[in-house]
């Protein structure tokens, strides 16, 4: 399980290996709202301001010329969709968490971001994320680092789920 979260800046997405899961986890984490709550707008879309924050569900933000809106439709929040669509999955919930299929011991994520000092939205954005993953009965906990350390493990690949603030340049080239 290893996650990407752009919870910050104009275009809010997660990106998972596993187009599935990606879709189940989306749905259990409510990306317009962090996105709300931690820029204090809404998209104009949404009755807020032009250039406030859009939420995306895929690897290519609204913002990018690469965008295609029936190529990645919104997946709307729901905490019962994504039981739903887990348990049909094969994954089982016990009082003690969530089971991959044929898992001995439940699944146990650790959130990674900034620290609060280093990238305040990030870390409020991941705390955010842990605690609506832990009202679904996931075993989530948020780990907040200074910017040099989280870096190093973004770097060599140490995390199951990071939140963290990219910033695109205008150039088209960059986007995926």
């Amino acid at each position: 399980l290893s996650t990407s979260m752009e919870l910050g800046g104009n275009a809010p997405f997660i990106v998972f290996d596993d187009p599935d899961l990606e879709a189940v986890f989306v749905a259990a984490t409510p990306i317009e709202q962090i996105a709300g709550l931690r820029l204090g707008s809404r998209p104009a879309a949404r009755g807020g301001s032009e250039g406030a924050a859009e939420a995306a569900t895929g690897a290519s933000p609204p913002s990018s010329p690469m965008f295609d809106a029936k190529a990645d439709p919104p997946i709307a929040y729901d905490r019962a969709a994504t039981r739903k669509a887990l348990l049909a999955a094969g994954w089982t919930i016990k009082d003690d968490g969530w089971y991959l299929p044929n898992a001995a011991k439940p699944l146990a994520m650790e959130v990674l971001s900034p620290d609060q000092k280093s990238n305040h939205s990030a870390w409020a954005s991941a705390a955010q994320v842990a605690q609506d993953w832990r009202r679904l009965g996931f075993d989530v906990t948020h780990i907040g680092l200074p910017a040099g350390e989280f870096v190093d493990r973004l770097a060599k690949g140490l995390y199951q789920v990071a939140v963290t603030d990219v910033t695109i340049g205008l150039d088209p080239d960059l986007y995926p």
